[in-house]
């Protein structure tokens, strides 16, 4: 968003003024977060589920985030990219 007021009417919209970069955050911040769980609690497994709003977002998120591991699994019923940390 650019500007406060617009703030509630985002919801699924796309700005187009961050673009890549915006991604490549995501990415890093989805790689540190899987480094803080494994030190939090080593001795548990843990699963990373990943769900999306539309397919355009679901196409992007398979893209950015097969490339570290996660793959397409049912939970609960839908379809959701998931990785099991161990």
């Amino acid at each position: 968003m650019d500007k406060r007021k617009s703030e509630s009417k985002t919801a699924l919209k796309s700005t187009g003024k961050d673009g890549l970069s915006g991604l490549i955050w995501a990415g890093n911040k989805v790689k540190e977060f899987e480094e803080f769980i494994k030190q939090e609690n080593p001795d548990i497994p843990k699963v990373i589920i990943c769900t999306w709003d539309d397919n355009r977002r679901r196409n992007a998120y398979e893209y950015g985030l097969k490339k570290i591991g996660y793959k397409f699994d049912m939970v609960f019923g839908c379809k959701a990219l998931c990785k099991k940390i161990i």
